[in-house]
């Protein structure tokens, strides 16, 4: 059980390490009315982006046309690469955008301001930077491996908790070779 408490402790450890090492990025700008902000990122090929982004409008106009823009990402070579997305308003905590850098260079999310009401839209962006092993973040497989380490001791705990199945032989004393 001690071994179990250090290796989650260690694993926790680099867990806490690779959320400091990429911390959050977040930003909060505006995007005028048939206006577009881009906000640039140097990657290196292998990296992992996950974005968050929610929009927002003056009070007097809270409505969903009032809160959508386009939003999309460029690779070094200014082609889209990802999330072309004609009317967005904001992503889900749970479900970020993201994307893996194919190579190294200055990627380049694009925000614009072209559909909806005619108003200027405040866009709060929160984006996260992490290395990847095929495309998946570090800290999904550092969880990954404590999730699997927790299972398996549950499994040994559990099985080795169970009561021996006693046979009237080693009641009585009785070895194998019949003496």
């Amino acid at each position: 059980m001690a071994s179990l408490l250090l290796t989650l402790a260690v694993l926790g450890t680099a867990l806490l390490f690779f959320y400091i090492t990429n911390p959050l990025m977040h930003e909060t700008f505006t995007v005028a009315w048939v206006h577009d902000v881009v906000k640039e990122m140097n990657l290196k090929s292998g990296e992992h982006v996950s974005i968050w982004l929610w929009t927002a409008t003056p009070l007097s106009m809270q409505n969903a046309g009032g809160r959508v823009i386009r939003f999309y990402v460029t690779d070094p070579h200014a082609q889209v690469i990802a999330g072309y997305m004609p009317g967005i308003s904001g992503t889900g905590f749970f479900m970020p955008f993201t994307f893996v850098a194919h190579q190294d260079g200055v990627y380049a999310m694009h925000f614009e301001n072209s559909i909806g009401d005619p108003d200027s839209r405040t866009v709060s962006l929160y984006y996260r930077k992490a290395s990847s092993i095929l495309g998946i973040p570090i800290e999904y497989v550092v969880i990954f491996v404590m999730a699997i380490i927790i299972v398996v001791t549950i499994f040994f705990v559990i099985l080795f908790a169970l009561p021996k199945k006693r046979t009237v032989r080693s009641e009585l004393g009785i070895s194998h070779s019949g003496q």
